[in-house]
């Protein structure tokens, strides 16, 4: 027989649809499960198709980038990034090249495979977070300024850290 416990005992939260972690969990496989079949068709992951299209990103704004500073924009750690990146140069999406007067330095640049499939896939993803995200009904952007703000205060609060343990 299980052990018997209040849950009120456990948590603040009487009702679990009043816990933003467990809501904003919910939500988030909801919408990942729906990118996901789309993503399926072409082949890559979710966290594929963000590496791919934070490089499309910041190559489109001409900014020259590593693969450190790929994982840092993305939010993905290093190493993952880093596994994710081999996979997507293996794939011939990304490629590897030296920036000229320095053998050392290796910058990510999409190859025109990766150019393509980042055409063919970010409207019909953009379509799906249209079509998700008004169930907001008018509310997506304060929903997004507190995104921001959440993603604004733990970057700052990250760096602030970092700066304190060096």
């Amino acid at each position: 027989m299980s052990e018997k416990f209040n849950w009120n005992d456990i948590s603040h939260f009487q009702e679990a649809t009043r816990s933003p972690g467990f809501m904003l969990w919910q939500t988030y496989l909801l919408w990942k499960r729906k990118l996901e079949r789309l993503l399926r068709q072409h082949n890559i992951t979710h966290v594929q198709f963000v590496i791919l299209t934070s490089l499309a990103y910041l190559q489109g704004k001409k900014i020259n980038t590593n693969q450190i500073k790929l994982a840092r924009f993305s939010m993905c750690d290093v190493s993952m990034a880093s596994q994710v990146i081999r996979v997507l140069v293996k794939k011939q999406l990304i490629e590897r090249v030296h920036k000229e007067g320095d053998e050392r330095s290796k910058f990510l640049t999409l190859t025109s495979a990766g150019i393509k499939l980042v055409q063919n896939t970010v409207k019909n993803v953009e379509d799906i977070d249209s079509k998700f995200f008004n169930q907001l009904k008018g509310k997506q952007t304060i929903f997004l300024d507190c995104l921001t703000t959440i993603i604004t205060e733990e970057t700052e609060a990250s760096i602030l850290k970092d700066t304190n343990n060096t």
